[in-house]
């Protein structure tokens, strides 16, 4: 499930608006051949329900990106940006000392680039002079502006191989408000930073981009847009360049659904939801083939584990309306209809009996069906449902993929199911109150949540940490601002980030109440730190390498607060871009 707003490192796939483009042609996995018009040629292209029908749809489930943001750490340092002064900030969380330089005008959206040890290295996208400036410093030294490269105007976000080689400047249409369809934001910029001296290239993608992958390879990058999937092969012998697009259905121009894309780490497959469709659609990257494969309900999330090992697809109600059934999957050559939905409804069950598990609050059972990633596209028939007296319609796999985080935010629930993957068991936890959201800890072995409150709710917000490894009760914390922005204009989503023993839960109303909640596990304890002014959107996070947490907030001239992990000792650096330091 990814997309739309997720939550926590990254999130897996993105809800995306469709629209009549054309895209260069591919195979579908019978043999017939797609052409840039989206119909298949010599067979008549069928639709499923919902595209273009004028189905209603049922209630999607929300995805909460804004609230896990990775901020922007690197070792033991954290950077941070100041638009109105042009100046970025370097703080070392070990010692609080602040380095400081000028980048362009505007310097707002920054990530981390790997950095030798003890050293750091960062790019900023300068807003007004529309460019990046690429920054490093060595161990204690100043700030170094190594190269300011020009991008496409309104850039507003990352994407970085793993090794640091490129970086791509892309926009993100959900962050621009109130976008004119006449802004297709088609423009990425491909950095290469590690030529000498850097480089940088302007290339034209789809209408909309609305998720960037990296390949393990450091080549390839895939972007999710309206109109399919682009490939970029950063080290063609012309350069980085646009190779093809991948269109996801026979009849793109037809295909209107709402979906989230997911892409493997190795850029072998790729796994399509459609919102209020009973099918998924899997896509062969490299053979440029494509495969309906039809499941029994409507599948309202969708998540790869993080080694790709499973795709795991949630159906909140798993009965297939009678109109669903016999419709049947589109298109010609994919896995087909009826028969396919006979085989689903055959596939190797794990049911409730014996799981210790707790009985839906509505009576309603949802499934989670595992796909194996490998074998699924020349398989379709064989994957696994494990059926429960639950009710759930989103999944969040943690950084281990060994616990499915299963609940639903369409339809209130206070329940969190923990599903293992492996050995198919399962224990529901009840929150007590209405849950948003859930993110696993790095090592799989606690859970936290973020809930929604109720009538008669005396706290604005709650959160919810969750014993994973140990069958034990969960700690419940009300917050004295929201979890959930209630007035959108000026309450801010609580932001979380999560470590193996700690975890760092913000939340404003946008004026005068400012808190951040450290979580110690296992302990389950909570200390509360109120904050001086209002947190900075994503600026909040861990440094385990200094054993700190920090909150960064708005000021004029710069301020963060840092929390010791251990002996919750506070320090806030105020006015650091004059220089001077302030301590509690």
């Amino acid at each position: 499930m990814k997309h739309g707003a997720r939550l926590f490192f990254g999130i897996a796939g993105v809800l995306v608006a469709i629209v009549a483009c054309g895209s260069g042609s591919f195979d579908r996995d019978d043999g017939s051949q797609v052409g840039a018009d989206g119909a298949a040629a010599g067979t008549s292209s069928s639709l499923p329900p919902g595209m273009g029908s004028g189905d209603p749809e049922p209630e999607p489930e929300e995805e909460q990106d804004q609230a896990f943001r990775v901020p922007v750490v690197s070792g033991r340092w954290v950077w941070t940006a100041n638009p109105t002064s042009g100046r970025v900030a370097l703080i070392d969380a070990k010692s609080f000392t602040v380095k400081t330089a000028l980048a362009g005008a505007a310097p707002t959206y920054l990530t981390a680039l790997p950095a030798a040890d003890g050293g750091s290295r960062a790019l900023v996208l300068n807003t007004v002079s529309q460019d990046a400036s690429l920054l490093s410093a060595a161990d204690g030294g100043d700030i170094e502006v190594l190269a300011t490269l020009p991008v496409h105007a309104g850039a507003n976000a990352w994407a970085v191989t793993a090794d640091g080689h490129f970086a791509i400047a892309w926009t993100n249409a959900t962050l621009v408000p109130n976008a004119d369809p006449s802004q297709g934001f088609q423009d990425i910029t491909v950095l290469d930073v590690a030529a000498s001296p850097p480089t940088s290239k302007r290339l034209s993608v789809g209408y909309r981009p609305a998720r960037v992958f990296m390949n393990d390879d450091g080549r390839h990058v895939y972007v999710a847009t309206d109109a399919g999937i682009d490939v970029v092969d950063l080290a063609s012998d012309a350069g980085p360049i646009v190779e093809r697009e991948l269109a996801l259905s026979d009849n793109p121009a037809r295909d209107t659904a709402r979906r989230e894309v997911s892409v493997t780490p190795d850029g072998e497959y790729a796994f399509v939801r459609r919102d209020g469709q009973s099918y998924l659609t899997i896509v062969d990257i490299a053979r440029r083939k494509l495969k309906d494969l039809v499941l029994p309900g409507v599948v309202t999330d969708l998540d790869l584990t993080r080694d790709a090992r499973l795709a795991v697809a949630i159906i909140r109600d798993r009965v297939i309306p009678a109109e669903s059934a016999a419709a049947g999957a589109p298109g010609e050559g994919g896995s087909g209809g009826a028969d396919v939905a006979s085989e689903a409804a055959g596939a190797p069950d794990v049911g409730a009996a014996g799981a210790g598990g707790t009985s839906s609050p509505s009576g309603r059972a949802s499934v989670a069906v595992l796909l194996p990633v490998d074998t699924i596209f020349d398989a379709p028939d064989v994957y696994d449902r494990v059926e429960l007296d639950e009710l759930f319609g989103s999944v969040e796999l943690g950084a281990r993929s060994e616990t499915a985080l299963l609940f639903s935010n369409a339809v209130p629930s206070t329940h969190l199911t923990l599903l293992g993957l492996t050995e198919r068991e399962h224990r529901t936890v009840d929150l007590k109150l209405p849950v948003l959201t859930a993110v696993s800890s790095p090592d799989g072995a606690h859970a936290l949540a973020l809930l929604q409150p109720r009538a008669g709710s005396q706290q604005p917000g709650a959160f919810a940490v969750v014993p994973i490894e140990k069958d034990l009760p969960p700690r419940i914390q009300g917050t004295k601002a929201p979890t959930v922005p209630v007035n959108r204009a000026k309450d801010l989503p609580a932001m979380v980030a999560v470590g193996d023993r700690r975890a760092l839960v913000t939340v404003s109303n946008g004026s005068d109440v400012n808190v951040a909640y450290l979580v110690s596990m296992p302990e389950l304890t909570v200390d509360t730190f109120e904050l001086a002014s209002v947190p900075l959107p994503q600026a909040s996070g861990l440094v385990p390498e200094a054993n700190q947490a920090f909150v960064a907030q708005r000021h004029p001239e710069g301020r963060i607060t840092f929390i010791d992990l251990d002996s919750k000792a506070q320090h806030t650096l105020t006015g650091f871009e004059l220089s001077t330091k302030v301590g509690k």
